[in-house]
């Protein structure tokens, strides 16, 4: 079997090809991804309104649809309250993105396989990242050798949890093809070590803490029923005690608790750790002065300037508070904060049906589990859903792994 495929006659000359190169763009190039889903998204809505009694009615049942919109009509009624409308607007068109990718894949993905095609596209993107990535860090172009943090293309944070997301989909595509023998599991093991090599290199503590944590709780356990996964849960288990003593890790590590430490004695927000800590505090204030709704959509930043002085200013050169937890309850209290964990919540319950299903639907559901927990995890120390090229990727796993559902047991049009 071909790792990649093109789906349909016609090629990448084909709506369903577009959305492949769409998907191995992602990671690569915003530009270049978001004018691609704009073509695939005219055409697909233009044609299903041709007939949109029998397109759109399965959404009417659909609960991660519901939820999705929800999530989002919270944004836009967060509007009322915005002083900055501009970043208001800007922040709603952002997470607008999630619903809007799900809804264009599910319209035009009736079977699973289909969203397992455009995963793979996905990681074929993130791997050739990673090898950029590669080669930057080996100095062969663009600055110093071994130079850490590696940000290539995108900030290194991002770079780490875009990895990090592949990294898992990656060894899930490995597990399941295990039994077709070498030749069809040797390309994924590849990609999940150059996935593994970017997740490194990004030197993001919140994607590293989340990738393990994801292992620990899905990928030893899966992989542990094999021959193979023994060994690849032994060789995971002595990497991370390595890593854990590597002088690097360990004053990357200790320089957190440091930070944490000096910012309850000393108040002190000019360290990454303690300028994360003076945000959530910022956030929290926030919170107690607008508990339902929030301060509004988009305006963290006005709260944040009127909220700051002396050494404190120094919390405003940032956008956003590193959380989407605290950001959320800043911009939309605990309404806003509710509708976000409602979304984990119910593609956590969705991805476990899945799984339950078997066959090539247990591989997506176990994709959109890891998914969720990661965006879970290192969403407490960064704005994961604020992030482009993150809210893009939860939006279209969210369309793979799910989007063929909405068909299930209804005509199809």
């Amino acid at each position: 079997m071909r790792i990649l495929r093109t789906g349909e006659k016609g090629g990448f000359f084909s709506l369903k090809g577009l959305l492949f190169l769409y998907a191995f763009t992602v990671p690569l190039s915003k530009s270049i991804s978001a004018i691609l889903m704009a073509i695939v998204a005219t055409f697909t809505v233009l044609g299903a309104l041709k007939d949109y009694k029998r397109r759109f009615a399965p959404f009417l049942s659909d609960g991660l649809f519901w939820v999705l919109a929800i999530f989002t009509a919270i944004y836009i009624l967060g509007l009322i309250n915005t002083e900055d409308l501009r970043r208001g607007f800007k922040v709603c068109k952002n997470i607008s993105i999630v619903l809007g990718t799900y809804l264009v894949l599910a319209l035009r993905f009736r079977r699973p396989e289909e969203g397992e095609e455009l995963l793979r596209w996905f990681v074929a993107g993130v791997v050739v990242l990673d090898l950029i990535a590669l080669g930057k860090f080996l100095g062969l172009y663009g600055g110093s050798a071994f130079k850490l943090p590696c940000s290539v293309v995108m900030n290194s944070l991002w770079f780490g949890n875009v990895s990090a997301l592949s990294l898992y989909t990656s060894l899930l595509l490995f597990h399941r093809s295990l039994s077709g023998g070498a030749r069809e599991a040797l390309p994924w093991a590849l990609a999940s070590l150059v996935n593994l090599m970017g997740l490194v290199l990004s030197t993001s503590r919140g994607a590293w803490v989340a990738a393990v944590l994801v292992t620990l709780i899905i990928m030893i356990p899966l992989f542990w029923r094999v021959y193979l996964g023994k060994v690849f849960a032994l060789l995971f288990l002595v990497g991370l005690l390595l890593f854990y003593v590597h002088p690097f890790s360990r004053a990357k590590f200790s320089r957190t608790f440091e930070d944490v430490r000096a910012f309850f004695e000393k108040g002190k927000v000019s360290s990454s750790v303690g300028a994360r800590l003076g945000m959530w505090k910022l956030c929290y204030n926030i919170l107690k002065d607008h508990s339902v709704f929030g301060a509004g959509t988009g305006d963290y930043i006005v709260e944040v300037k009127r909220r700051t002085e002396e050494h404190w200013a120094f919390l405003r050169r940032y956008n956003q508070p590193h959380s989407i937890y605290f950001h959320s309850m800043a911009m939309h209290g605990l309404v806003g904060l509710g509708s976000l964990l409602l979304v984990f919540v119910f593609v956590i319950r969705e991805s476990l049906r899945e799984i339950g299903e078997g066959g090539l639907r247990r591989l997506l559901g176990l994709v959109a589990l890891a998914v969720a927990l990661h965006y879970m995890v290192a969403g407490v120390s960064e704005t994961v859903l604020k992030i482009h090229v993150l809210v893009t990727i939860f939006g279209m796993v969210l369309g793979c792994c799910f989007g063929h559902r909405v068909w299930r047991g209804a005509k199809d049009a």
